[in-house]
């Protein structure tokens, strides 16, 4: 009779045939990594890597990942007796298992544990919300057609969205890699939210629209479909459902997005579009943008102040007449209560904003 924690540590390889030297075992023995926490690192986790290495030959397993403990929106650790459980069926009911699924990455630093409150898996629905009044903005004018992008000379907003959209799908890969969960969600919530919704997709509006020509327009559809593509395999890990159900809506996707590659991973000429200028042009225009979020979402400003921002009358919107004078017109044609800015409040949870 074994107690529980020395049969525990012949689980890596008992459970795959041992001591027969089974196709399973010389499979999956050693695996890659061990999920755990930290509180039985001693009474499980070091017992299995000495079974391991004892009965095997090896470690069962080269890395293991810490997890952080969820406790209250208080900090405090859940207990029935207190009441303070959260139940995660009744959580994904309610809010979204993409969204909580989320709210759990976001918030999975190292060697912090997780306050974890409904209230925040309700600011990260709003984030899948935006995410699929997006997608379905872009399915209203992409097609077939948009699936190759022709070489040539890019306009600004086209240029600088694909150089950001490489260097998230790198950035958020890598940190992926590192077992950086929190730093990939944060990557992917900012580059979604405030880059693609809140600035390319008001930019591009008047190209989509036909107002800057034929080629602009079809440069423009096959920029959107391919930043879009992208996008959703990069979040695909952390929001499988969603991402899902709008990559079976896109043109010229096959099978489950499952089976897709990340894009540093399956064209080789990924990277051709980093531009660090376009980066530097688009960075003195966005206080515009910023200034343009606040006043759209509630914000009191008096008439003639708003008039004064997006007159002209400031080298910011100086600088974005110069260098990108079309969307300028996308950024001063909406109205006091246009609902197409996106706003994230100080408290750190996304707001009930519309794309």
């Amino acid at each position: 009779m074994l107690d529980t924690w020395f049969s525990s540590a012949l689980w890596p390889f008992s459970t795959m045939g041992w001591p027969e030297n089974s196709p399973l075992l010389t499979t999956f023995y050693p695996t890659s990594v061990l999920v755990t926490g930290f509180d039985i690192l001693f009474f499980w986790v070091a017992r299995m890597m000495m079974m391991g290495i004892h009965f095997m030959g090896d470690v069962p397993f080269k890395d293991v990942y810490v997890h952080a403990l969820v406790r209250d929106e208080d900090g405090k650790k859940m207990s029935k007796s207190k009441g303070n459980v959260i139940d995660p069926l009744i959580v994904m009911d309610q809010y979204g298992t993409d969204a909580f699924r989320f709210t759990l990455a976001a918030f999975a630093a190292q060697g912090r544990d997780i306050k974890m409150s409904e209230k925040r898996v309700e600011g990260y629905r709003h984030f899948i919300n935006k995410l699929w009044n997006a997608s379905r903005f872009a399915l209203m004018h992409v097609n077939l057609d948009s699936t190759t992008l022709t070489p040539g000379t890019l306009s600004l907003p086209n240029q600088w969205i694909l150089s950001r959209s490489e260097n998230v799908a790198r950035s958020s890969a890598e940190a992926i890699e590192a077992y950086h969960f929190n730093d990939a969600a944060g990557l992917l919530y900012q580059f979604v939210w405030h880059e693609l919704c809140d600035w390319y997709l008001e930019a591009v509006k008047p190209a989509l629209y036909g107002k800057e020509g034929e080629p602009i327009l079809e440069q423009t559809r096959a920029v959107l479909w391919q930043v879009l593509k992208n996008t959703l395999i990069c979040l695909h890990p952390f929001i499988p459902f969603v991402t899902e159900e709008i990559w079976h809506m896109l043109p010229g996707t096959q099978g489950s997005i499952m089976n897709a590659t990340l894009p540093q991973n399956c064209d080789p000429d990924f990277g051709r579009f980093v531009n660090p200028e376009s980066s530097g042009q688009r960075s003195r225009i966005w206080p515009v943008c910023k200034s343009r979020s606040r006043t759209t979402n509630g914000h009191h400003y008096r008439h003639h102040y708003r008039h004064q921002k997006y007159s002209g009358r400031n080298e910011s919107c100086a600088v974005l007449k110069a260098e990108c004078p079309d969307s300028n017109r996308s950024f001063s044609n909406h109205g006091h209560n246009s609902p197409a800015w996106g706003y994230h409040h100080p408290s750190g949870e996304a707001g009930k904003t519309r794309c």
